[in-house]
């Protein structure tokens, strides 16, 4: 039995970056290391788990990862560390806004 309910890939897949500007690649570049620095300082379930609540379900894959979904966004984590995705059929401008939804919800949001 399936137990995702939607499918979901790597935001990276969605977005072309070869069309952001260099800020925004920047932007995105550096935000996505501090949420793999953050979460992995401490652990990356017990970083999650701390922020989000109980995860929705676990997954064994190549490691047992533990699951929180958003509406658009669903987060991996493990001991090997962070992996964020969105729905598969987001455009571009979606996939940002999804994380930056992440981001507020485990306390990542720009303070601007």
């Amino acid at each position: 039995m399936n137990q995702f309910e939607w499918e979901s890939t790597p935001m990276i897949n969605l977005i072309d970056v070869r069309v952001l500007s260099d800020t925004e690649f920047k932007t995105y570049r550096d935000q996505t290391m501090q949420m793999h620095m953050a979460s992995n300082k401490d652990g990356a379930v017990k970083f999650h788990k701390s922020r989000l609540g109980r995860q929705k379900f676990t997954w064994t894959g190549s490691a047992r990862n533990w699951i929180w979904e958003g509406e658009n966004w669903r987060v991996f984590a493990s001991k090997r560390g962070t992996a964020f995705e969105v729905r598969a059929n987001l455009t571009p401008e979606e996939c940002f806004e999804a994380w930056k939804d992440y981001r507020k919800k485990v306390g990542l949001a720009d303070e601007s």
